[in-house]
């Protein structure tokens, strides 16, 4: 097994020294790679990981600054081991908890193992403020998932490659693991946790800057209420196209087409082509899929076809007793009866990964 660890860094030079002494020691009698992702450091953090270059430590170097998690991603990019580990450059927390994560993964063969100070410690030379704002968030965060995990938001990982390889990832910035984590649950991903101590900063300053701290973990917690949704505003956007479609083909064949009185044979054409439409969002927008589409395509006509027979029963049987004008009943069925249950057939069986 072919390990990768990726370190971000950012005006590190200080720290560059220590990778040498207490990062290497630790990881030699593993089949592995480092990946040093310098983010357009201002020092001579560059020039100090070229020092560090060898057959199986690379350097890379961003020609702009693209924060911790454009750099976390390029190393993911970059690597090419069955595992990658992701560690912060200052160390804080230590290289010697690398085969802990490992031996975690071993033995439960989790997508990802997370190195919790929460269930471990914190260094005692770490400000009470940031050990309570730090279990609070977490507890926060974790209510927001949905999944009990004690610690959301450190970079201290273990993750399957091919897991990463399939998941999208946006942040660019500290929250790049609080989302990465999101999608992991959202894909019913593995996770296990261990426990590590959190120790402090020894050289150089962190590039948080905790008198901003609360309101970034606020910041945070609305992200992941974003992403909880995000699948529900896509799925809303296409399938509202979809009725939309279905309207108003409805509308042109009955008025133009077919006459009034053949309003239902108008309406299922309509719907059909309303349907094509959907899956079609589906695929390319709302769920992004690209395994077993033509499966997947039938699954979605076989339920759109029953759902189908099921609304003009609907419809007819409110034009009839009710006496309103089709478009109400057409309307309230697509709208009322066919959106609600399909979305939580089509995320949890139809588009499931």
């Amino acid at each position: 097994m072919k390990v990768s660890i990726i370190v971000p860094c950012f005006n590190e030079e200080e720290n560059v020294q220590t990778f040498r002494e207490e990062l290497l020691p630790y990881i030699k009698n593993y089949d592995f790679e480092l990946i040093l992702v310098d983010d357009h450091s201002l020092d001579d953090t560059y020039r100090e990981l070229l020092k560090l270059k060898r057959k199986n430590v690379v350097v890379l170097r961003h020609k702009k600054n693209m924060g911790m998690g454009g750099a976390v991603k390029t190393g993911i990019n970059a690597a090419t081991g069955d595992v990658l580990i992701t560690i912060d450059a200052d160390l804080t927390f230590h290289p010697r908890f690398i085969k802990d994560l490992i031996d975690k993964y071993k033995e439960t063969n989790a997508d990802c193992v997370i190195g919790s100070h929460v269930l471990g410690k914190l260094s005692e030379d770490i400000p009470l403020y940031r050990s309570i704002i730090s279990k609070i968030s977490n507890r926060v965060y974790a209510l927001l998932l949905g999944k009990k995990i004690s610690a959301i938001t450190p970079i201290f990982r273990l993750y399957k490659k091919n897991v990463l390889k399939n998941i999208e990832i946006k942040s660019n910035d500290f929250n790049i693991n609080a989302e990465i984590l999101f999608k992991l649950i959202q894909n019913k991903k593995s996770i296990a946790e261990v426990p590590v101590t959190l120790g402090v900063r020894r050289f150089g300053y962190s590039k948080l800057n905790y008198k901003k701290e609360i309101i970034n973990h606020a910041q945070l917690a609305l992200k992941i209420l974003l992403w909880r949704v995000e699948s529900l505003i896509r799925f809303t956007i296409s399938s509202g196209l979809g009725v939309l479609v279905n309207i108003s083909l409805t509308y042109i064949l009955t008025e133009f087409v077919f006459g009034r009185n053949q309003y239902l044979f108008a309406y299922i054409i309509g719907l059909g082509v309303g349907i094509l439409t959907q899956f079609i969002m589906h695929v390319i927008f709302t769920f992004k899929t690209k395994d077993y589409v033509v499966k997947k395509f039938l699954l979605f006509y076989i339920y759109s076809i029953l759902m189908t027979i099921f609304q003009v029963f609907v419809v007819k049987n409110i034009t009839n007793i009710v006496g309103v004008d089709y478009y109400m009943p057409v309307i309230i069925g697509t709208i009322g009866v066919f959106y609600a249950v399909s979305y939580f057939v089509n995320k949890l069986y139809i588009f499931k990964n």
